[in-house]
């Protein structure tokens, strides 16, 4: 399957509509999102079913590095 259609599935079957709520698709994904005190280059990280994202991000990145790592 290409990259455009798993989007599109994605955007119908979760019922998405701009701007994105990415905290309603990540739970609807069974995936948990948390802030982390990352040290270093590291800004997001994917463990098992559980995004970290670098504490203190400003809004636009932290949702960036979140939709970054659901596209994963």
């Amino acid at each position: 399957m290409h990259a455009r259609s798993i989007a599109e599935d994605l955007w119908r079957r979760h019922g998405l509509s701009i701007p994105l709520d990415l905290k309603r698709l990540a739970a609807d994904l069974d995936l948990q999102v948390v802030s982390f005190p990352f040290s270093g280059r590291i800004r997001e990280m994917i463990v098992g079913r559980t995004i970290g994202v670098q504490l203190g991000l400003s809004r636009p990145w932290f949702r960036w590095y979140v939709a970054h790592a659901i596209g994963h």
